[in-house]
């Protein structure tokens, strides 16, 4: 029962390791507490209570992790607040399975006695599983931790997921060396062959840290003075509560077109020619692209006389025929000096799509939120365009998705996501989201713009460091240049593919091998 709670406590360590607090090293202590917890019970063979012991990890970590949907659930879903408890504990309990899975394959296959590369390895690749399984929630992969680490320039040679192997290889490492300790504690020597294999852990976390710190002098992306954006990024907060009451649409169109006045003010009497590009956060406007046409259309004339570009997130009904549309999408559209249409691809379970909806619609308030049944937006979408340049758009929590950002982002000249964060209330998912989307920028070596209702909005630089940022919860306007940089990051030209691959060829020989043993076991 005692490693049921030191499972439960080194699980509930680990997200502790990202944003607010981001005590990255947790990320490396977390998984070592873990790493000792299951070698009792695989020295004990004890099959069943690892895997109980699994949960409880998964539990600690999801539970804390992701807290903030009990927010989004009760606050903004109108949920009573013990049922909303109760469907947050069971997203975390759910979520938990993926790590009892993980120490499924870990324990029945013999991987424990490989786990120096086997434990990062099966991590990496269950991680990699979360970012599909079930349309995929790519929240809190280790590697984020350390965007502002020692370790993080290596994100952009093999992105986040080798990040999180690094991360689980030290904590593997360290167990190694503790463990070789407390054996030799219990015989009274440490022979030579024990003092190399330390040496050599040593050493290979020394390397690592090296390799990160000569990586972290090189430039593998410049900026290019001659060619920028001036971005003007609008935070309107309008409260989640007020956004979607019909009483409320023309104060917000009002708030929203003063704000846009402003930058249009800013820039009329300038004698210098300004690429100046604003952009609204996601569905910015609380109705349907065709209900507002003739405000957009104002907004586009406008743009251009001015010589501007504007995004805004919007939702868009294909035919135009407003709530009678069978197709509507959460899209971003680029009007002005700007040119562009995309409908997110990657949409939030219940948020923006029921499952099983015709199940459980009108079961909860939470499952008839205002727009809440979305088209998914095709593949391979043109991004947008502003004076020329290449915008590659993200809504919401697509930027989270590693695969999903290369392939759209690796060619463009800036990365710009957009959100509405006030789902999330003020709990730690806005900080763990902008913590994580920091990390694209970093991967790619390109500037990455976000505009969000209530924070955090900011502007993140080509490696990943934070230029200018918007306080939370403030209606206010971030102006700041934006430059288009020159070369290519390792990582723009293989993404993910080698560490997977890498993590995959281990998982699958250590499979391989477990059946080779069994066969020849069989035959004698």
């Amino acid at each position: 029962m005692r490693f049921n709670f030191l499972a439960l406590l080194s699980g509930a360590l680990l997200p502790l390791a990202f944003a607010p607090l981001a005590l990255w090293p947790l990320a490396i202590i977390a998984p070592l507490i873990w790493l000792f917890i299951l070698d009792l019970s695989i020295t004990q063979q004890k099959k069943k209570q690892a895997l109980i012991q699994a949960w409880f990890f998964g539990l600690g970590f999801y539970g804390v992790g992701v807290s903030w949907v009990y927010v989004s659930i009760h606050v903004y879903g109108y949920t009573p607040a013990p049922l909303a408890a109760m469907l947050a504990f069971f997203f975390a309990a759910g979520l938990a399975l993926v790590s009892v899975l993980h120490i499924w394959f870990y324990y029945h296959f013999n991987f424990h006695r490989f786990y120096i590369l086997s434990f990062p390895a099966s991590w990496v690749i269950f991680e990699w599983f979360r970012s599909w399984f079930l349309s995929g929630f790519p929240w809190l992969y280790s590697g984020y931790a350390f965007i502002d680490s020692p370790l993080a320039s290596l994100a952009n040679i093999g992105g986040v997921y080798s990040l999180s192997f690094i991360s689980v290889l030290f904590s593997s490492l360290l167990f190694f060396i503790f463990k070789t300790f407390m054996n030799a504690r219990k015989t009274g020597t440490l022979d030579k062959k024990e003092t190399l294999k330390i040496s050599t852990c040593v050493l290979v976390i020394a390397f690592v840290l090296a390799l990160a710190q000569i990586n972290a002098r090189q430039s593998w992306t410049h900026i290019n003075e001659n060619a920028f954006l001036q971005f003007e990024l609008i935070q309107g907060n309008i409260s989640q509560h007020d956004k979607w009451l019909p009483q409320n649409q023309r104060l917000i169109l009002s708030t929203y077109g003063a704000m846009i006045n402003q930058v249009f003010e800013k820039y009329e009497h300038l004698e210098t020619q300004q690429q100046v590009v604003i952009v609204l956060p996601e569905a910015a406007m609380p109705a349907l692209q065709s209900e507002i046409q003739g405000f957009f259309n104002h907004l586009d004339n406008k743009s251009k006389s001015n010589n501007i570009s504007l995004i805004s997130g919007i939702f868009f009904d294909k035919d135009g025929k407003a709530f009678y549309s069978e197709q509507i999408y959460n899209s971003i559209i680029a009007v002005g000096m700007g040119k562009g249409l995309y409908h997110k691809q990657r949409l939030v379970p219940f948020g923006e799509y029921v499952p099983l909806e015709d199940f459980i619609r009108g079961a909860l308030p939470f499952f008839d939120l205002p727009f809440s049944s979305f088209t998914r937006g095709t593949k391979n979408q043109q991004g947008l365009e502003s004076f020329g340049f290449n915008i590659a758009p993200f809504i919401c929590y697509e930027i989270l998705y590693p695969n999903l950002v290369y392939q759209q982002g690796k060619d463009a000249d800036v990365l710009l996501t957009i959100s509405n964060d006030a789902w999330f209330g003020n709990s730690s998912g806005p900080a763990q989201h902008f913590q994580m989307a920091r990390m694209r920028a970093l991967e790619l070596g390109k500037f990455l713009v976000r505009t969000t209702n209530t924070g955090t909005t900011a502007v993140v630089n080509h490696k990943g460091q934070v230029v200018s940022k918007l306080p939370v919860f403030e209606s206010a306007i971030l102006s700041e240049t934006v430059y288009i940089t020159k070369g290519k990051t390792p990582f723009s030209y293989w993404g993910n593919l080698p560490i997977l691959v890498f993590s995959a060829l281990i998982f699958f020989v250590l499979i391989i091998l477990f059946f080779q043993e069994r066969f020849f076991k069989q035959k004698q």
